[in-house]
């Protein structure tokens, strides 16, 4: 069921960009027409005005003030961003690290919940030394690293950088 979920999800985010540039273009042929045409000309000339509309010009250029405010938010969102990355990646080298076949447990001093990163399990290093994480929670994290869970995570994480003003964002990402 979880991987029908990560493959629904995933696909549904993708089809999302890819939906709306399908163009569906349709030829209709026609066919000659053996009807008379008239040509109707009127002697007269007649005067044709032409209609000038003046646009009030604004005092606030909005497409500016709109790109500013979408500028803002991914500055912001990918700083963020940056910075989770960095908590990571200090965790994984200033933290006793263990190697388990391809996954490392990275043993931390912080009271954390088991998490995962790539190839990294993030465990509590007291209650991993005393065995009181429940091997089911372990291979849960070990599933999560061996099926690259991260990288799924991550795209939705810039994903939210790009498009941060959007709902439904947030909800895949939950």
């Amino acid at each position: 069921m979880h991987q029908f979920k990560r493959f629904f999800l995933l696909t549904a985010v993708i089809a999302s960009f890819i939906i709306p540039q399908i163009v569906f273009t349709e030829y209709v042929e026609i066919e000659p027409s053996t009807a008379v045409t008239q040509i109707i000309t009127i002697n007269e000339p007649q005067e044709i005005q032409p209609v000038v509309q003046t646009i009030a010009n604004s005092p606030m250029n909005w497409s500016l003030i709109l790109w500013t405010i979408y500028g803002l938010g991914v500055a912001g969102f990918a700083l963020r961003f940056l910075i989770n990355l960095h908590k990571i990646w200090k965790r994984i080298h200033n933290n006793p690290r263990t190697k388990h076949s391809a996954i490392y447990r990275i043993l931390l001093k912080e009271q954390l919940p088991p998490h995962t990163f790539l190839r990294y399990i993030f465990l509590n290093k007291r209650k991993f030394e005393v065995n009181s994480i429940p091997n089911s929670v372990i291979k849960h994290e070990e599933t999560h690293a061996k099926e690259w869970h991260s990288l799924d995570v991550l795209f939705i994480e810039i994903l939210q950088v790009l498009f941060w003003f959007n709902p439904l964002i947030y909800a895949f990402k939950k």
